[in-house]
Formats: structure tokens, C-alpha cells, sequence
């Protein structure tokens, strides 16, 4: 029902070792289950590492493991001043569910949302004890009216109204703690290594006893240390080299909303639009850039809709452009002026995206504005013997006139078969062509209808692959899927 994501993936582990270790009379260790679904993953998929959910799911699992208890333990002993401690022990189960379960879960996440959003909010603190209460309700009765609805819709509405009251209460209560005053704090930029500093100084300063604190210094001065560090630099000095320019010009599709990123053969990068999810573009972001370069060369918004700007409100501050182009009123809605107000904060200069405005990215690469509209622009690729067609926003196929052949032809989100003139593409004649497409998109069974129009060329989709990499030399045309 909610997805295989990451950390949807790590929870099922956990809790299918714990199952099978009742079925043997085996007591689950929490860091050992934690260790081996990280570990798992991790081989089955490295890119785990990057995913933001789960990088969170983790951490919160790790916080609950090792700081409940003594922060349980704690609140006993300070309880035990004021009230008889059998009292205190009668307290501390719910005292620890609404208030020290949360606290523990967020001293270790709070410095990962810091890193990759940029601001935290200190309401968590009183939304989470406010809300969390009816949660059990929710959740049971809810999924009560699903399974039952399956079967008797109408019994199935009956329990949904018994859920309702429930989730009423959670909704009102976020939205009255949302409209506290200063409820984001907005935190500067820093680096990576920061974030390893403060979760090292929390392990020693918690974790370790007074007497192994002392002794650390000399630990960390020993000969395994040294080496542990220079394999450490040895793999960062790695990937810096296996992420750096290769003297190609790439092309990448990051979504099914069509955001792309342009990467030249000297690492001048442009990003076009932005998606929905601002953990999922800072996740593709991060991992593409090369190791502690987090700008942008350009950053190219044609379109309003929220669904292809909104990632960018939680990016900018970490991936800041040098420049923009945009075609866009920057008070179309409350999403463009969130985010041309944090480009405004920012100082990033802000250029007007005009009708045949050439953008050079150096070795004769260009980009080429061929058509601006309320509705989103088209832009035209080329390099040497290389060429991309590349509607942003609700452009009609009909109005795009390519200035020679087309290579890789990108079709707009949302594209309908019957909105799709096969005389014209004929008529170009691409060697690939770009889908950018998600499940919703999908009819209830069978394919969806473009792709059997489609079916005589080259096709790929984003259901198929989560981001589609192009790849030329200017004479050549590679094509990868991620």
C-alpha cells in the first residue's frame, strides 16, 4: 500500500528478523537488525546510501535504539525527586511514547534534515506529542475501512467515519502549531563533514564511558586509525575522479516531470525545471555533481506548475545557481514566489528567457530558445553532428519547429496519444525519443496508448528506468538507464 521505498524496505527487514527470531527462541538485537538490513540493502542497491528517506529512516531507527532506554532511565531517576519511584515507573511508559520516542528519533535526524534542507523547525517538539495519541486510531481504523471497503463499500465507509474524527484532530492540530510565529528556523550551508563531526562528538559524549574517553585521544592517534583515514581519503579522492568531467556532453532525465540536467564535456552544468520532490532532486543532484561541488552554472525555469518547480524550494539553498533564465512572473502562484524569493535572498542574478536567446556552454554546445509561452518554452540542444528537441511545460508538438533533424526528441508530461501528430514526428524522424511518465500515468491495464503509437522508435520512459542518462561525443549517441 505505501510503497517499497527505502524506508519502507529497511522496517520490513527489521521486522521479518525479529518474527523469525521469536520463531527460534532468539531475543532481536536492535543494532544487529539495523546493521544487517543496512548492510543488505547497501549490496543490493548502493545507491541506497544517497536516498534522503532513507538516510532518516536509519538514523531514527538508530536514535530509538540507543537512547530510549536511557533516556527512560533518566526520567525515573529525575522523576524519583517528586514522586515515589514505583510512581515514576508507572509514568515513564507514557511519558515515553508521547514525548521521549520522538526526542530520541529527532537528535539523530534534525542535522540530516539541517544538511540536505537547510532549515529545521523546533514545532516538531510540540506538534509530535500533540498528535501522535489518536496515530494507533488512525492507522487502525483506517486501514479497518480499507480492507473492509474491498469487500462491502458501504461497511467500508461506515469505518472510515469512525476513523475520521481521528484524522480531523491530527490535520486541525498541525495546521494550529504551523501558524506558530518563527516555526523555520533557516540554518547557512555547511559542509558534509560537519555533520560526521557532530554525530562522532554525540557518540563519545553519550555513549562512551568517562573512563574509555580518556583513553580515546591516544586511540585515535594509533597506526589502525592512520590507515582507517588514508583509505577514507583514498575513496573520496576516488569518486572525485570517477564523477568529474569525461569530455562528453550528457544529457540526463531526473523524473517524470521532465527535469533535465545538462552536464558539458567540461562540467558546466544546467539544470531545466525541477520536479516535485525536493529530497528526491537533492538525492540525483548528489549524486551525480562531483564530490563537494554543489553549484549550478545555470538554472532554466519555463513553467509555473507547482509539480515541475516545487523541488527547487528545498534545493536552492544547497545547489545554488550561478544564473537564471526564466520566462515566468515570479508571483504566478505561492510556489514561484517562494522560490524566486529564496534567488532573491540569495543575490542570484535573474535573466528574462526570450525567443531566440543562445545560451553557449562552451566547445560550441548551445542552447537555443525556440519558443516562449505562458504555458512553457522549447529548447534546442546541438552540439556538432548532435541535436535534442526539449519542450518545458504544455507545449502543443505542432508548435515546435526544429531548425535540422532531430536526434533525441523529448515529448511533453502529460502527453496524450491523440494529442501526438505521428505526420510531424515522422517528419523528424528522431533517433530516440524521451518519455518522461510515472504509474499514475499507466490506464488500468495494458500499456499506455502513446507507447503502442510509438511502438516503431527507439522509445525509453522514466518507468522503466528512475533517471535515463544521454551521452554524445557530438558524433555518437549513448544511452544509459539508471
Amino acid at each position: 500500500m505505501v510503497g517499497a521505498d527505502a524506508a519502507v524496505v529497511r522496517a520490513a527487514i527489521i521486522g521479518t528478523l525479529g518474527v523469525l527470531g521469536s520463531l527460534f527462541g532468539r531475543r532481536q538485537n536492535g543494532l544487529n537488525s539495523l546493521g544487517i538490513a543496512v548492510m543488505g540493502m547497501l549490496l543490493f542497491d548502493p545507491r541506497f546510501l544517497w536516498d534522503i528517506g532513507f538516510q532518516l529512516s536509519v538514523a531514527a531507527t538508530l536514535g530509538l535504539i540507543l537512547y530510549t532506554q536511557p533516556m527512560e532511565r533518566y526520567f525515573i531517576k529525575a522523576a524519583s525527586r517528586w514522586v515515589p519511584e514505583e510512581k515514576a515507573k508507572s509514568w515513564v511508559g507514557v511519558f515515553s511514547e508521547i514525548f521521549l520516542i520522538t526526542l530520541a528519533a529527532q537528535v539523530m535526524t534534525l542535522p540530516i534534515m539541517a544538511y540536505h534542507f537547510g532549515e529545521i523547525s523546533w514545532l516538531a517538539l510540540i506538534a509530535n506529542p500533540l498528535i501522535l495519541p489518536p496515530q494507533s486510531l488512525v492507522m487502525i481504523l483506517g486501514g479497518l475501512a480499507l480492507l473492509v471497503g474491498l469487500a462491502a463499500p458501504g461497511l467500508g465507509i461506515f469505518m472510515a467515519m469512525l476513523a475520521l474524527p481521528f484524522t480531523r484532530y491530527t490535520i486541525r492540530m498541525v495546521y494550529l502549531v504551523s501558524r506558530f510565529p518563527g516555526a523555520e528556523l533557516t540554518l547557512p550551508k555547511f559542509h558534509i563533514l560537519w555533520l560526521a563531526l557532530f554525530y562522532g562528538l554525540l557518540f563519545i559524549v553519550t555513549l562512551l564511558p568517562k573512563e574509555e574517553r580518556r583513553g580515546l585521544f591516544s586511540k585515535v592517534l594509533s597506526p589502525g586509525t592512520a590507515l582507517l583515514i588514508l583509505a577514507g581519503g583514498a575513496f573520496f579522492i576516488w569518486n572525485i575522479l570517477l564523477t568529474g568531467p569525461d569530455g562528453n556532453l550528457h544529457l540526463l532525465l531526473i523524473d517524470g516531470e521532465g527535469t533535465l540536467l545538462i552536464q558539458t564535456p567540461d562540467g558546466k552544468t544546467v539544470l531545466i525545471g525541477g520536479g516535485t520532490s525536493p529530497s528526491h532532486l537533492n538525492q540525483v543532484l548528489g549524486e551525480i555533481l562531483p564530490i563537494g561541488d554543489n553549484n549550478l552554472d545555470a538554472l532554466i525555469i519555463a513553467n509555473t506548475a507547482r509539480e515541475d518547480i516545487n523541488a527547487l524550494t528545498g534545493s536552492l539553498h544547497k545547489y545554488l545557481p550561478a544564473m537564471v533564465l526564466t520566462g515566468i512572473p515570479p508571483d504566478a502562484n505561492q510556489t514561484t514566489g517562494r522560490v524566486f524569493g529564496m534567488l532573491d535572498d540569495h543575490k542570484v542574478p535573474v535573466t528574462n528567457l526570450e525567443k531566440g536567446q543562445r545560451l553557449g556552454l562552451g566547445d560550441g554546445i548551445e542552447l537555443e530558445t525556440l519558443l516562449l509561452e505562458e504555458r512553457g518554452a522549447v529548447l534546442w540542444l546541438s552540439w556538432e553532428n548532435f541535436s535534442a528537441l526539449l519542450p518545458i511545460g504544455n507545449i502543443s508538438i505542432t508548435q515546435m519547429d526544429p531548425p535540422s533533424d532531430v536526434d533525441v526528441l523529448l515529448l511533453p508530461d502529460n502527453l496524450q496519444a491523440d494529442d501526438l501528430p505521428m505526420e510531424v514526428v515522422n517528419q523528424w524522424f528522431p533517433s530516440l525519443i524521451l518519455i518522461p511518465m510515472e504509474e499514475s500515468d499507466l490506464p488500468f491495464q495494458g500499456q499506455h496508448e502513446i507507447l503502442s503509437v510509438l511502438q516503431d522508435y527507439p522509445v525509453v520512459t522514466t518507468l522503466d528506468h528512475a533517471l535515463v542518462r544521454i551521452s554524445t561525443d557530438g558524433q555518437h549517441l549513448w544511452v544509459t538507464g539508471d
